[in-house]
C-alpha cells in the first residue's frame, strides 16, 4: 500500500485507494503552512555529498501481512457493492472514516484493527545511488541510480534555481514540506518539488513530485520520486520509487 499520491488520480487508482483514503490511516506530506518557498539549497544539499555509489535501503509504506489481507477483503467487498460503496462515499463527512457495515465482510473489531493501523516504513532491497556535479561550482546534481532506481537516471536538480529537471519537464521550484506522527513513520520534515499540469475531465494529466524528508527518529533521509502519465485517458507512464539515504542504520520493520 503507497502513501496517497500528489497528482490526480485516473478512476481504477481510486478505486483501488479508496478505502485507505475515507478511512484516513495514510498521511501525505502536506505544505507547511506559512512558509516561503525552500531556500536553494535546503535539503537538496544532501544529495551532493553522494559523489560515489553510495548504498541506499529500497522501502515500501505499508502495512503488517496481516492488516494488508483484511484490507484486500475490504477492498474486494466494495468492489462488490458498487452502490453501497458510493452511498457511503456521499454520506459520510470528508476526513472520517465510513460507518461499518456487515457487507464490508469482516468483523467490527477487525475493521477498528484496521482504522487504527499506522503504514510504516518495510525494507524490499538495496541498491545504490550516485550523484554527477556539473555547472559551476557543481550547482547541477546529475542522478544515477542502481539496480531499481533506474527512473531517477539523468534527473538534474538544480541548486541554484531550486528546480528538478525531468523527462516531462521542469518543476516548480521547491516548497517545504512536513508530516505529522498519524502514520507511524516519525515526523519528518523536508522539501517537494512538483509538476502538477492537466486535467482529468481532459484525459491529460502530467504529474511528477520529487520528495526529500528527514525522519525525526533516525535522521535518514527519505527519498520519494513519483511519475504518474495520463495521455487520452491511458495511463503511460506510472513510477513510484522510496528509499533511505543515511545517516542513520536503525532497523526497519519486518512487514510479517
Amino acid at each position: 500500500m503507497q502513501d496517497s499520491a500528489p497528482y490526480p488520480l485516473p478512476v481504477p487508482f481510486r478505486k483501488t485507494l479508496l478505502p485507505l483514503l475515507l478511512m484516513g490511516v495514510l498521511s501525505a506530506p502536506t505544505l507547511a503552512k506559512g512558509t516561503p518557498p525552500a531556500p536553494p539549497t535546503a535539503m537538496a544539499t544532501v544529495l551532493a555529498s553522494v559523489t560515489t555509489a553510495t548504498p541506499v535501503q529500497l522501502v515500501t509504506v505499508g502495512f503488517s501481512k496481516e492488516t494488508t489481507a483484511t484490507l484486500a477483503r475490504l477492498q474486494a467487498a466494495m468492489k462488490e457493492h458498487p452502490v453501497e460503496t458510493l452511498d457511503l462515499t456521499l454520506n459520510t463527512p470528508e476526513g472520517q472514516p465510513f460507518p461499518y457495515r456487515e457487507w464490508f465482510g469482516i468483523s467490527r473489531e477487525a475493521y477498528a484493527q484496521v482504522r487504527a493501523a499506522k503504514p510504516d516504513l518495510f525494507p524490499s532491497g538495496t541498491s545504490t545511488l550516485t550523484v554527477h556535479k556539473r555547472g559551476t561550482g557543481g550547482s547541477l546534481l546529475v542522478l544515477q541510480g542502481g539496480d531499481g532506481l533506474e527512473a531517477l537516471n539523468g534527473l538534474q536538480v538544480n541548486l541554484k534555481a531550486n528546480t528538478i529537471r525531468t523527462p516531462w519537464g521542469t518543476t516548480e521550484i521547491g516548497k517545504p514540506v512536513s508530516v505529522n506522527d498519524k502514520d507511524g513513520m516519525s515526523p519528518r520534515t523536508g522539501t517537494t518539488w512538483e509538476i502538477d499540469q492537466g486535467d482529468l475531465t481532459t484525459g491529460n494529466i502530467t504529474g511528477v513530485t520529487f520528495t526529500l524528508m528527514r525522519l525525526a527518529r533516525d535522521g535518514r533521509i527519505l527519498v520519494n520520486y513519483k511519475v504518474g502519465i495520463m495521455r487520452d485517458y491511458e495511463v503511460t507512464q506510472k513510477t513510484d520509487l522510496t528509499f533511505l539515504l543515511p545517516p542513520g542504520n536503525g532497523p526497519l520493520k519486518d512487514a510479517g
